[in-house]
């Protein structure tokens, strides 16, 4: 089992393109001619379009990111970004893991169907009705919550 992986090839083929063509007329710093940039993305574009999950991908761009030489130019994404490594279901009064977004937690143990008992030392349904956003309501946040000493990490 691997990390969640739900672009095709495709889609990173699209994603990367429209990166490279944004650097390419938007960027501002460029510290070598523009011309060479065409370059340096057309040989990584097959083995970014190629890489095997999703958290590969976002880190295959990344990579790229670093030939910008400027540290205020990087590659977000929200599921990447997400305050879990995991998502979440829950079933009456029990929360399980429904994917996994990085390898590390699957090496960790934590699968689908795990079942989330704690978190931050509350009970998990506890946790969710204080720190957890209601879905389907508008809001404005200084940020997501935090998950630390979760008993589903050990």
């Amino acid at each position: 089992m691997t990390a969640a992986n739900r672009l095709t090839s495709a889609q990173k083929a699209s994603i990367v393109t429209r990166f490279g063509e944004e650097v390419k007329y938007n960027f501002a710093h460029f510290r070598f001619d523009k011309s060479q940039w065409d370059s340096i993305y057309m040989a990584r574009l097959p083995q970014i379009v190629e890489t095997p999950t999703d958290e590969a991908f976002l880190d295959s761009l990344r990579r790229l990111c670093v030939f910008l030489r400027d540290g205020h130019t990087d590659v977000w994404c929200n599921v990447r970004d997400w305050p879990l490594p995991f998502f979440t279901k829950r079933f009456g009064n029990r929360v399980f893991v429904t994917d996994v977004i990085t390898d590390n937690m699957i090496k960790a143990g934590i699968l689908p169907g795990t079942e989330i008992l704690e978190m931050n030392g509350l009970p998990v349904i506890k946790y969710g009705e204080v720190n957890v956003i209601k879905p389907g309501y508008a809001h404005a946040t200084n940020g997501c919550p935090t998950v630390q000493n979760s008993s589903a990490w050990g």
